[in-house]
């Protein structure tokens, strides 16, 4: 059958792939050991401004087309879906900003940790505690008011792959009073069967694939600023926002939400990371087998 044949193709054509892409991750990984050593060697406020950067992703074989972008001159949050764990290189060929990551990913490895003087990042914590909360709000606004650089979070909380629904939006950075700008993101791998980020893999794994692909398309569709409000038109509708604080907050996120679920014509589900989550544990038990008795 036809789906045969392409099947077929498609497996001959990684196969055939191989030496190129072992190739690659050779050249690549020289690459980045030689861009962590600049990290070392430069000031901790030392950041890649945008023209270093339009020069170093191709080298990486990240490509970016971007669409509707108007630069802003007020502070602004950009919130985006999330597909993989660079999401972040295709903003880097715009502008320099801070970005919100999990602390705990922050710390995991040496990669990571470095990670800061490639862009701005604000380590927070997954489970905060009250305290935690006002800590990481403090140093959010702190930052905001200060370096007046955007903001980009991912407030789906986890990575999926952008093909079937959004993640749940998480309220917290829509309860800061700024602008929110609604990012749609996609991203692909040309020419090969091959997707670009997988369900429970680590930095290391992801990092040797990513250096693997001949190439990563990122598209980045930026949306008008939305700010919280009394009145909200959606697809020529207009509906009112509840008064309840906490309960505004949630529709607000669910209107950002569906503004980039519309751009990228996927649903706007109410599944949050910790489902996500759920499901790759599922998934690494199911790889490990069950325990011999």
């Amino acid at each position: 059958s036809d789906i045969t044949f392409r099947y077929i193709v498609s497996f001959l054509a990684l196969l055939a792939y191989i030496p190129i892409g072992l190739y690659l991750i050779f050249m690549r990984s020289c690459m980045l050991i030689a861009l962590l050593f600049v990290i070392l060697i430069t000031p901790p406020s030392f950041t890649f401004p945008p023209f270093i950067m339009k020069i170093l992703l191709p080298l990486f074989g990240f490509f970016v087309t971007v669409k509707n972008y108007v630069p802003s001159t007020s502070t602004t949050i950009i919130a985006c879906n999330h597909c993989t764990t660079f999401d972040v290189f295709p903003f880097m060929k715009l502008f320099n900003f801070d970005v919100l990551i999990d602390k705990g990913f922050f710390e995991s490895s040496f990669l990571a940790s470095k990670f800061k003087k490639i862009v701005g990042a604000i380590p927070l914590i997954r489970k905060p505690n009250e305290k935690d909360r006002t800590t990481d709000r403090n140093a959010i606004l702190s930052q905001l008011s200060r370096d007046h650089r955007p903001l980009l979070f991912f407030p789906e909380g986890w990575d999926t792959s952008g093909k079937v629904g959004l993640l749940q939006y998480q309220k917290y950075l829509f309860s800061l009073g700024f602008k929110i700008v609604p990012v749609a993101l996609e991203v692909h791998i040309p020419l090969l069967p091959l997707v670009p980020g997988m369900l429970g893999t680590s930095v290391l794994k992801e990092v040797l694939w990513l250096f693997f692909y001949p190439c990563t398309m990122w598209t980045l569709t930026f949306h008008d600023p939305q700010l919280i409000g009394t009145a909200v038109t959606i697809d020529g509708k207009t509906t009112n926002e509840t008064t309840d604080e906490e309960a505004r907050h949630i529709q607000f996120a669910k209107r950002v939400q569906e503004i980039t679920a519309r751009t990228l014509k996927i649903a706007a589900t109410d599944y949050s990371y910790k489902d996500a989550l759920k499901l790759r544990i599922q998934r690494m038990h199911t790889q490990k087998g069950p325990k011999q008795q």
